[in-house]
């Protein structure tokens, strides 16, 4: 299990320097690239191996947390559970990931690592904010309408929204 976040997991790893920065982007650009050459989801333990592979761990990767979970794998874990899942770019499954097509999209047009996290990190800050949000909770339009009280509702509805459109 990923730890929550501190101020080093947050920020991408800045506060370990920036060689520790570069590798942490890196390792998580090297993830997305497994999961965009596969057709198929791609098993958790599999995907970090890959990654890992591609992106060799230095000495600061292998201390570990005070939950006994390797530095690397904690920011691993938490850039592509929490930022680029919540950005958009790949579905998590029980035991496996697989890229969405944004995810793709933004793989190919990043220049760099660096990027690549500066724009999954935006779209994360973006789904905290509208997450944050308060809504009113939905009214009801018609007698058959079924309503569910309170802002948790008005948030679904609005995720829902462009499908039910669609």
């Amino acid at each position: 299990m990923t730890e929550a976040p501190t101020d080093a997991v947050a920020s991408g790893g800045d506060e370990l320097g920036p060689e520790f920065t570069r590798h942490v982007r890196r390792r998580m650009q090297a993830a997305l690239e497994v999961m965009a050459e596969r057709a198929a989801p791609v098993p958790t333990g599999e995907l970090y191996t890959e990654a890992v592979e591609r992106v060799p761990l230095q000495p600061v990767d292998e201390v570990t947390t005070t939950q006994g979970v390797p530095r690397w794998r904690n920011f691993l874990g938490w850039n592509l559970s929490a930022t680029c899942q919540h950005a958009g770019y790949l579905v998590r499954g029980n035991v496996s990931w697989r890229l969405t097509t944004a995810g793709e999209s933004a793989l190919r047009q990043a220049s760099s690592p660096e990027e690549l996290y500066g724009e999954a990190e935006a779209g994360y800050q973006e789904w905290e904010r509208l997450r944050k949000e308060a809504l009113l909770s939905p009214q009801a339009g018609s007698p058959e309408t079924i309503v569910h009280p309170g802002p948790a509702a008005a948030h679904v509805l609005r995720a829902v929204d462009p499908v039910v459109e669609a």
